[in-house]
């Protein structure tokens, strides 16, 4: 038998309550969702009789919880009916929201608190346990791994614009050794270059996947991590090349230079 879900949330938040349905999905949850989506609002005389109707016919009432749901009478008058017809209140944290103010109603009701994860959802509408006070860790555990991803992307994005930088002075002093009609090859040795980027990336993968191994605390996020460690790896081991490729081509710039401006030895007279 499926069952009837109502999932109370604010109109601003469409992409949440898609996603608990995802969630839904891909947990093989076999259910009805009773809900009133942004996109497919009540057109009847009465809104708030067909929603208490739809809530007195669920199985279940979930809530999204964010920064100002406890503020709003919809959620908290959803919340008062499903109280009213005896039906159990699941509270949900989204990223980011974890320790949002729960509202007054989802207190009263004694609800479960569970975090932004498939598995918990599953746990909580088969009213299994779930873990005392994990639900708020769930949710922290989350945004910490977000951030750490967040400040590795930050060091691989520097990295390739140094790179970029690295570059253009380069390009710069080969076309003043090109005057000088010397040629020269941009970033000296390529296949040296090639060869010493892939292992960077290599071992900046290797540290980033022990790193979120170690101290990470979402299983998930252990390859991203180790995309985007790649990508920091690679960037640094460029850039290294290529300061010191652009050192060599400054030196070479100079020398050529002066000796082009020496005066030149006047002969017997």
């Amino acid at each position: 038998m499926k069952l009837r879900i109502f999932v109370s949330h604010s109109f601003d938040h469409p992409d949440k309550l898609l996603r608990i349905q995802e969630f839904m999905h891909m947990r093989n949850v076999q259910h009805v969702d009773s809900s009133v989506p942004v996109w497919d609002q009540l057109n009847v005389d009465n809104p708030q009789s067909e929603i208490e109707r739809r809530i007195s016919e669920c199985d279940r009432v979930l809530v999204i919880l964010t920064k100002r749901s406890h503020k709003s009478d919809w959620i908290n008058q959803e919340v008062a009916w499903a109280r009213q017809y005896g039906k159990p209140v699941i509270g949900i944290w989204p990223h980011g929201e974890a320790g949002s103010p729960i509202p007054r109603e989802v207190l009263e009701a004694n609800a479960h608190l569970i975090g932004w994860r498939a598995t918990s959802l599953e746990k909580a509408v088969m009213l299994e346990d779930v873990g005392d006070y994990r639900a708020l860790d769930l949710a922290e555990d989350a945004d910490f791994d977000r951030a750490v991803c967040r400040v590795v992307g930050a060091v691989g994005a520097v990295s390739l614009l140094l790179i970029g930088y690295e570059l253009g002075q380069a390009h710069k002093l080969q076309r003043a050794l090109r005057s000088r009609r010397l040629e020269v090859n941009l970033v000296g040795d390529p296949r040296s270059m090639a060869q010493n980027t892939v292992m960077g990336a290599g071992v900046g993968a290797f540290l980033m996947a022990v790193v979120g191994l170690l101290f990470g605390r979402t299983r998930g996020q252990v390859a991203r991590l180790a995309g985007l460690g790649a990508v920091a790896g690679a960037g640094f081991v460029a850039h290294h090349h290529l300061k010191v490729r652009v050192r060599q081509l400054e030196t070479l710039t100079i020398m050529e230079f002066e000796q082009a401006n020496q005066p030149k030895a006047l002969g017997p007279g």
